[in-house]
């Protein structure tokens, strides 16, 4: 008989399958079977905790021009990047708008 896994599980497996090693976010109860099922695979997987969604997409685009990978997770590491970008743009504008 197969084991019943959770949405949290298969999504860890699917992160792990593609090469993942850091995971970035803000704990919270809204999705606690994947901090589960992290926490499970935590020799395969880094969760770092962050205090602010921006600070996540930030730290996992650095993450991501940091460590040299192979050529498969370019593509992965090119959306990482663009939601990183996403969520400094509004900072970006603000500070511009306050030095004119």
């Amino acid at each position: 008989m197969t084991a019943i896994r959770s949405g949290g599980q298969v999504l860890v497996d699917q992160l792990l399958a593609h090469g993942t090693e850091h995971v970035f976010g803000v704990p919270g109860e809204s999705y606690l079977p994947v901090l589960d099922a992290v926490y499970e695979r935590r020799d395969q997987l880094r969760f770092f905790a962050c205090r602010q969604e921006g600070g996540a997409a930030m730290m996992a685009e650095a993450d991501g021009k940091l460590i040299v990978r192979s050529a498969q997770h370019a593509d992965n590491d090119a959306r990482c990047a663009a939601v990183g970008r996403n969520y400094r743009a509004p900072q970006r504008a603000d500070h511009q708008s306050i030095r004119k």
